[in-house]
């Protein structure tokens, strides 16, 4: 019995370190097992300490510290692995720094060597908070619209942020000519800043109408708190067509009825341009004979407003060319050799004027046609070539009755051939205002330039249209035949042509229009 006992002791006294060592074990504390960081502004942070502490009797093996969830908004800076002896404590933190305005969850994710709890999880909890600006829509096609339509949309700006929403300035861009409009943009302008509370917003009318085929791009900004996005736009594009298109036909008819001042240079240098001009007479008037126009033809020189042998011709004379004829021989070459034969024009058309509207030559429904011959340019005082343009358009209720032609020298340094002649200065502003023929003095026979100025004298060149027209649609057509020699004159709504269509052909004009 003796024997066993002493047995016993020594394998007890022989066993006890290794015993109590495998009975001694780590155990991990760690605190807090949460966080809430709360609200936070977008681009803050906020930290929080987290403690490991080895509350065992053996060494704590920390194999890792990691952060598992949203990577992007928290972060640790705790150590990849540690040991801790019994009693032994690890601090490290984990810091919370929203991106956007939204909540956000993480864990820390704790493995040691602890028997119990080898994975310990610490949650993390935040919300981002912030001013945030929504802008619905923020791209908008309006794919196409016909000209001059209207097609319209409203923009919402709203603040879906948990802070004020400030709106320091708002900005727009187009392409030229822009087509966009906002009804109420201004309005907002003059507001700003404008603050926008949680969830409020407000609307902004935007408006296409297409002024052309080209497409179109817009773009409007807001400037705001918005962390995230200071600047928020919203993007537009469209694009023009054309819509029904209209067809209108006309036949060229003489104007029955034109009278015509002939303002002819008196000076010493026009005796060989005044034979010219009595050589080719007979071809001008033929044109208004065969054409059966009613027409009156006067003189005056660039000396004197006054008609000629204080007369006129007309349709009804016994003899129109030879009368006409006797006139411009009477004019002669004594003149002063300051021509100022647009005051002289801007004179005779006065109230009280030989060519004055009460005076019996100009008639209301007649178109007024101006011709000037002289071989060097004006030296008109206090009346300029735009004077006379305006003075004369406000003797017709139309502009197609009035014209201006002009037989002088050269654009733009004169001519040589002939006896030469300086540059019909004023003479050609005059006729380029009001649409005209400018001949060139030095040519050795005006008849065929006079039969032209003849010619358009009586034929209509304009042609108005009964809805108004977009100037890029239009396509004119004359006996069939494409033509180009033409422009539209807007303000009348009008195909005017440079050279008016010959009698009898027919001129058809095809376009689009802005009206919807």
């Amino acid at each position: 019995m003796l024997k066993y006992f002493c047995f016993l002791f020594l394998f007890f006294a022989s066993c006890s370190e290794y015993d109590i060592r495998k009975f001694r074990s780590p155990e991990i504390e760690v605190s807090p097992n949460s966080h809430n960081f709360g609200k936070v502004f977008v681009s803050d942070s906020s930290d929080a300490d987290i403690l490991i502490k080895n509350i065992g009797d053996d060494i704590l093996d920390i194999r890792s510290i990691e952060l598992r969830g949203s990577l992007d908004s928290f972060s640790i800076d705790a150590p990849d692995s540690a040991e801790l002896e019994p009693g032994e404590e690890l601090l490290f933190s984990a810091e919370y720094a929203p991106n956007i305005y939204e909540s956000n969850t993480s864990e820390v994710v704790i493995k040691s060597n602890d028997r119990d709890e080898r994975t310990v999880v610490v949650e993390l909890i935040g919300a981002g908070s912030a001013p945030v600006i929504s802008i619905t829509p923020d791209y908008f096609d309006f794919d196409t619209v016909e000209l001059g339509c209207e097609d319209s949309i409203s923009i919402n700006v709203k603040n879906v942020g948990d802070v004020d929403l400030e709106i320091t300035d708002i900005d727009f861009l187009s392409t030229i000519p822009s087509d966009f409009n906002f009804n109420d943009f201004s309005n907002h302008v003059a507001s700003l800043p404008i603050i926008l509370e949680q969830d409020e917003s407000f609307d902004i009318e935007f408006d296409y109408i297409p002024t052309d085929l080209l497409n179109d791009a817009g773009v409007i900004s807001f400037h705001s708190n918005d962390p995230i996005r200071p600047v928020a736009s919203a993007n537009q594009i469209g694009m023009g067509e054309y819509g029904v298109f209209l067809e209108e036909i006309f036949v060229q008819d003489e104007i029955i009825d034109v009278d015509i001042l002939f303002v002819v240079d008196n000076s010493g240098s026009m005796a060989s341009n005044q034979i010219n001009l009595i050589d080719n007479f007979s071809s001008f008037i033929n044109i208004f004979s065969a054409a059966g126009a009613d027409y009156r033809i006067a003189f005056i020189t660039t000396d004197s407003p006054s008609f000629v042998g204080s007369t006129f011709v007309t349709s009804l004379s016994p003899d129109p060319i030879a009368e006409s004829i006797s006139l411009i021989s009477s004019i002669g070459t004594f003149g002063n050799p300051d021509e100022k034969g647009i005051r002289q024009a801007y004179d005779a058309t006065q109230p009280g004027g030989d060519a004055g509207v009460y005076s019996g030559f100009l008639r209301t429904d007649a178109r007024f046609v101006l011709i000037f011959i002289s071989d060097e340019g004006d030296f008109s005082t206090a009346v300029t070539p735009a004077d006379l343009t305006s003075h004369a358009l406000s003797l017709k209720s139309t502009s197609d009755l009035v014209a201006a032609h002009a037989v002088a020298g050269d654009y733009p340094y004169g001519c040589s051939a002939n006896g030469g002649a300086f540059f019909g200065s004023g003479y050609y502003d005059v006729v380029s205002s009001l649409g005209g023929s400018f001949i060139s003095i030095c040519s050795a026979d005006w008849g065929i330039d006079l039969e032209e100025v003849a010619r358009d004298s009586v034929l209509s060149g304009k042609f108005t249209l009964s809805t108004p027209a977009i100037e890029s649609s239009i396509e004119v057509y004359v006996d069939s035949l494409p033509s180009s020699d033409w422009y539209f004159e807007e303000s009348t709504n009008s195909v005017v042509f440079n050279t008016p269509p010959p009698v009898g052909s027919e001129i058809s004009i095809i376009y689009s229009t802005w009206e919807c």
